[in-house]
């Protein structure tokens, strides 16, 4: 099965959503992709940096130009001394950033074919003192002033950092649930479209069970990609997934579960399915099982609010215990997904 049949990240996707994904036009090179690669060489020679390390960031940056991804920071631990292929797989944050890259493109693209570049290109470290963050900053408005992408998902945000670059500051991303995530921006006489999207890490490692971060990243991703043919509009049931993740994102960090906590959220997630306004938690392992067994059985003639959302949610979940079983009865009937009104 390719990838647009099987939903992006850890999570199924309805039919709503893969309806919006078309394959991109063919992307073309530009006559700035190789000065980017100078710069890069230049900035970490600069400061020191490993050779392995300055080969692995230009190859995150060497991609096409038509559109380009800012992350936020290389990660402090990153073994830079692997190939491409591995070195993207070993880290969250790149492998789901590969993962939206192909779904979104329905398949036509990848990590390797789209121009990923860091806000603080060579600091991992917050505190450290070099290189400063105007300087990082410098690099990042020349590289996109080379690329000078008709597309930018921007998923960074300056934090506790700073960001004094006027021309960069107009790419910072927009958090999780920002209901505005279109800005058209002028890059030397180009027209640019930033997509104002949220750090896949926030997703896929502090927040790893909440699937709404997921679907909104997906949409993003979507959004972004479809830049490069047509705007899609702005689907209606947006609005409710920005909603619940504004809300979610006040309450929940470095979310973490162990096994009796997961089955007491499956349980919640059912009682919502069901429209149960009591909700009764048992104690007893056994006895949690039991009642899980027992949605599963009604699961199948449920007719429900916000479907593919809670879903989604149990396929997070679906690790712990008996709850493989839901993962059986999704695959065999995921095509029934659908977000409903």
């Amino acid at each position: 099965m390719g990838v647009y049949d099987q939903g992006c990240l850890n999570i199924p996707l309805p039919r709503c959503i893969g309806e919006l994904v078309k394959a991109p036009s063919v992307p073309v090179s530009h006559p700035g992709d190789g000065n980017v690669l100078d710069l890069l060489i230049e900035f970490g020679r600069k400061y020191n940096r490993d050779i392995s390390e300055i080969r692995q960031a230009c190859d995150l940056a060497e991609g096409y130009s038509d559109l380009v991804i800012i992350l936020q920071r290389p990660a402090p631990r990153h073994n830079y001394s692997v190939d491409f292929e591995k070195f993207v797989a070993d880290c969250p944050t790149l492998d789901a950033v590969d993962k939206l890259i192909r779904y979104a493109s329905k398949g036509t693209r990848s990590i390797e074919t789209v121009s990923v570049f860091d806000a603080y290109s060579f600091k991992p470290g917050l505190t450290a003192a070099w290189p400063s963050d105007d300087d990082c900053h410098l690099l990042l408005e020349q590289m996109l002033k080379f690329k000078k992408p008709r597309v930018v998902i921007c998923c960074w945000n300056k934090g506790a950092a700073t960001c004094s670059n006027e021309f960069v500051g107009q790419f910072v991303g927009g958090g999780v649930g920002n209901p505005t995530i279109r800005d058209e921006i002028d890059i030397e006489g180009c027209r640019s479209v930033a997509i104002r999207c949220f750090h896949p890490a926030t997703a896929m490692c502090y927040n790893p069970y909440n699937a709404d971060y997921q679907a909104l990243l997906t949409y993003h991703f979507i959004a972004a990609f479809s830049e490069l043919s047509y705007r899609i509009h702005e689907p209606w049931w947006l609005e409710q997934i920005n909603t619940r993740s504004m809300h979610a994102i006040k309450w929940q960090r470095n979310d973490r579960l162990d096994t009796p906590d997961a089955y007491d959220r499956i349980v919640r997630i059912f009682h919502r399915i069901f429209g149960m306004k009591r909700i009764r938690i048992y104690r007893s392992m056994e006895k949690k099982e039991e009642m899980i067994n027992n949605f599963i059985m009604r699961l199948d003639n449920a007719i429900y609010r916000d479907g593919s959302s809670h879903i989604s949610q149990l396929f997070l979940l679906r690790l712990f215990g008996t709850i493989i079983f839901i993962f059986i009865f999704i695959l065999h009937n995921k095509n029934r997904l659908e977000l409903r009104k």
